[in-house]
């Protein structure tokens, strides 16, 4: 089933015949698979930051035959080729992440290309159109239906090619004994400042019960960062779906002067290897302006078969989201190891001998 963006662009496909057309940051793979079933030969690129819609627009392509090397992930796009005529951007949920995406893509196109950006209206649809005239050129908009509002711009201001380092943002933070440099881009949770639970959990931390650890959701890398400056000898492995958050855990681990332990791309557990000793995470529950628990519910119930028998898993979490049962049936005891008027922090373990 399509979202209600893509079934509102759907009724304008015929304005995307025949052009080498980019489509960035899709929710999944089925309007992908629309476009080509519509122009099989057309020049058709997507590019995400996210890796979970990459590996479900992967599984739609396998599935229909059609080019998976035109699907693209990563921090920033590569450009290679001639200019697209025209892109297609699904809104995304920051607006400092909205005006970076802008600046990639807006130099990729042709002039007097065509630009379009669609999302829901309580995502803010409608105050981007200032920003998109500000970056592509006159705005209008094309169609409305369904919640949602597609803008059409064309490209008539000078794009200077996009640079990654303009976007980083670098504060610092104390974490027990140690400050730590931390590195953030525009899209990864809490940018600019460290959010109240994690400076909670990282209060909890002890030393892992053994030598490997999982950060999971990690974000900037904060908390993996805290506990391989803490104990040097763990091997952390810092695993996320967001290719801006990943790119800014390896730049606050260089900023550290840590040693590069692996950084993974990961839907919930689908490319982390191994079992743990421990997992920590401030695990993620919103998509877009909407909470979703899909991500962290499948984190929960799948957590005890990466963990090591005496393994923790040890996340922090708002106080209303009822993550404590969850833990219990999945892993095992859970008991709270610290909590705030708005957070807790939660461990379960797994027993010896217990697989």
């Amino acid at each position: 089933m399509m979202d209600n963006a893509s079934q509102l662009l759907m009724r304008h496909l015929n304005r995307l015949r025949g052009l080498r057309l980019l489509v960035v940051n899709y929710p999944d793979g089925h309007l992908l698979r629309a476009l080509y079933a519509q122009q099989p030969h057309a020049a058709v690129e997507a590019f995400t930051h996210d890796f979970a819609a990459h590996r479900r627009a992967q599984a739609a392509y396998q599935a229909g035959g059609l080019p998976g090397e035109r699907l693209g992930f990563g921090a920033a796009i590569q450009p290679a080729g001639a200019p697209f005529d025209a892109v297609v951007l699904f809104l995304p949920k920051s607006r400092p992440l909205l005006a970076m995406t802008l600046a990639m893509t807006a130099p990729l196109l042709a002039q007097e290309g065509a630009f379009y950006l669609v999302g829901e209206n309580k995502a803010g649809i409608r105050s981007a159109q200032a920003l998109l005239a500000e970056t592509i050129g006159p705005v209008k908009v094309l169609d409305t239906a369904r919640h949602c509002a597609l803008l059409h711009a064309t490209r008539r201001i000078e794009a200077p090619p996009f640079d990654l380092e303009r976007w980083v943002d670098t504060y610092t933070v104390e974490a027990g004994e140690h400050a730590l440099t931390v590195i953030s881009l525009p899209g990864v949770f809490s940018q600019g400042r460290l959010d109240e639970g994690t400076r909670l959990l990282l209060e909890t931390l002890d030393a892992p019960p053994g030598p490997t650890v999982l950060d999971f959701g990690c974000g900037a890398g904060v908390i993996g960062a805290a506990v391989k400056r803490r104990w040097p000898q763990t091997t952390v492995t810092m695993t996320d779906a967001n290719a801006l958050a990943l790119e800014a855990a390896r730049r606050t681990w260089a900023a550290n002067n840590l040693p590069p332990d692996p950084v993974v791309a990961s839907d919930v557990f689908s490319h982390v290897d191994g079992r743990f000793a421990q997992i920590v995470s401030n695990p993620p529950f919103h998509s877009g302006v909407q909470t979703d628990n899909r991500v962290v519910t499948t984190f929960l119930q799948e957590a005890k078969a990466h963990l090591a028998p005496g393994g923790a898993l040890r996340i922090v979490a708002n106080r209303f989201l009822k993550y404590a049962p969850l833990m219990e049936t999945h892993v095992g005891l859970c008991r709270v190891m610290a909590e705030s008027p708005r957070y807790y922090v939660l461990e379960s373990a797994v027993a010896e001998g217990s697989r």
